[in-house]
């Protein structure tokens, strides 16, 4: 009998992918239990094209990504950070900090993509990475300035 996974199966295989497994196992069990539908040619139809839907689909967040990764690319964050009289910071620059400084630029980004090991405690110029899915890199370039502070 050949049936299609509807989802993962241990030692049987992966969620979509078609199997020849014995009739009472598959009629019985992975049928039975919604785990996997019978192969017919509309069942095997549809698969397909569910397949192409799902590769257009990720080509077009692949397509979003690398766009947002240009954008990124050309954009400046001027941060300030507080310090004291023996240059120690009092506070940082965290992923929060950034996401809400590039909201203010109209690019809205997840926290998550940001790489950043430990939050910015310096002044200076800093290269951030950000990972977005599908392996897509990008990099934000963070220039953190001393806080004016009036006495």
């Amino acid at each position: 009998m050949r049936v299609i996974l509807l989802q993962d199966v241990p030692k049987v295989g992966k969620r979509g992918e078609l199997k020849n497994v014995s009739d009472g196992y598959g009629r019985n069990f992975l049928v039975g239990r919604g785990l996997a539908k019978e192969a017919t040619k509309h069942a095997l139809h549809l698969r397909e094209s569910e397949a192409e839907s799902r590769a257009a689909s990720r080509e077009q967040e692949m397509k979003t990504y690398c766009a947002l990764a240009e954008r990124i690319a050309g954009i400046e964050l001027h941060l300030t950070l507080k310090l004291g009289e023996g240059g120690g910071a009092f506070g940082s620059i965290s992923a929060s900090k950034i996401i809400d400084a590039l909201r203010t630029k109209g690019v809205t980004l997840d926290r998550e993509y940001i790489v950043l090991d430990q939050p910015i405690k310096t002044l200076g110029v800093h290269d951030v990475p950000v990972a977005f899915p599908y392996k897509i890199a990008g990099q934000i370039k963070i220039i953190v300035e001393r806080e004016n502070v009036k006495a």
